[in-house]
């Protein structure tokens, strides 16, 4: 039987005997069973006037340009910069900074309040010590440890450096140690009362002793009392 319309799009057919439809090109099928090759058994058939694949393509089209605008938008979203914002940012905080640095060096060396004493300060140099939420500074030197007339002992200088402006009373412990044994011969100690900030001072301690030649001298513990 010979079909007078087209199965595709329903339009009546000028000539039945036509193998496509003359309105969208759709094969119009014969009354002889197509031969299928084995390659294209189950393969579908696609035409280039069907109207399902160009909706199809339109739909994937449209699509595409929807996810493109999408991301322009959200990148621009985000580069964006509000050319209403101030830009005295930079100024406020380094504002800010210079004011808690101000009032830090202001809070971070309180003054000496009671007497504090510093194990085995450093020789040679101005230590920076912390103690009780406080800060002591002095630098100390030993000059001189050895045996004089008859007699065994240490000197040296102290300097005050504290940054609170202080007074203070200094007691400087030096032990004395036989340099081959590395006993202890004796302990003690200097006295320099009233060195006011940024003073030095000479200390010494010595003791008699005709039987020693050769010794070490440590301080090991310096003592410091604010008097003002």
């Amino acid at each position: 039987m010979i079909a007078t319309t087209c199965r595709a799009c329903g339009t009546e057919l000028e000539d039945p005997a036509a193998p496509y439809c003359s309105w969208c090109g759709a094969d119009v099928p014969s009354d002889e069973p197509e031969e299928i090759s084995p390659e294209n058994e189950h393969t579908p058939r696609q035409h280039a006037g069907d109207p399902l694949q160009y909706a199809t393509l339109g739909a994937f089209v449209l699509g595409a340009l929807a996810v493109g605008a999408l991301t322009v938008v959200t990148i621009s979203a985000l580069t964006r910069t509000d050319v209403n914002q101030p830009t005295n940012g930079p100024t406020t905080t380094v504002t800010g900074a210079v004011t808690e640095s101000t009032h830090a060096s202001e809070t971070i060396n309180p003054p000496v309040t009671q007497t504090i004493t510093i194990a085995f300060p450093r020789l040679g140099g101005v230590g920076r010590y912390h103690q009780d939420g406080v800060v002591a500074m002095f630098g100390i030197a030993g000059d001189q440890c050895g045996t004089r007339e008859g007699m065994i002992g240490a000197s040296g200088t102290i300097r005050n450096e504290t940054p609170a402006g202080q007074t203070f009373d200094y007691i400087i412990q030096v032990d004395l140690i036989r340099v081959w044994t590395r006993a202890r011969i004796g302990h003690l100690e200097a006295t320099v009362t009233g060195l006011a900030p940024g003073a030095s001072a000479d200390w010494s301690v010595e003791m008699p002793s005709t039987r020693v030649s050769a010794i070490d001298c440590e301080v090991t513990d310096v003592t410091l009392t604010p008097i003002d």
